[in-house]
């Protein structure tokens, strides 16, 4: 997990310990900054989770398309599974690099994108 907030990050760690998990890693910083090392530290494959600040707020209006690059940036042999949670009604591209969009789906205002390698 790669949390910038500092309070929503020491809530993911105490949701974190209250459920016993300890075999994640977690990383109280920017995700475009650290990420790129995040995945060399990687093992093996992994599951990605992006859920980007919505748009409206002031300096993130090209959030999207920082995410969208970063995604694509991702060794393609690290990755299970790319899920990116996004303001719905928003139009993510059907492809990010190597990456196929294999399903939508819409919760009120939040949507999440499930994308697989080709």
């Amino acid at each position: 997990f790669i949390e910038q907030d500092t309070k929503a990050y020491t809530t993911l760690k105490q949701n974190l310990n209250s459920y016993n998990i300890d075999n994640a890693y977690t990383y109280n910083s920017d995700s475009f900054e650290v990420l790129s090392d995040v995945v060399d530290e990687i093992d093996g494959k992994a599951y990605f989770y992006f859920d980007p600040p919505f748009s409206l707020r002031d300096g993130y209006d090209d959030v999207y398309d920082r995410v969208l690059q970063l995604i694509a940036s991702i060794d393609n042999s690290k990755i299970i599974e790319v899920i990116i949670e996004y303001q719905t009604g928003i139009k993510l591209p059907d492809t990010i690099g190597n990456l196929h969009i294999t399903k939508n789906k819409k919760f009120g205002k939040s949507s999440l994108a499930f994308y697989l390698l080709a």
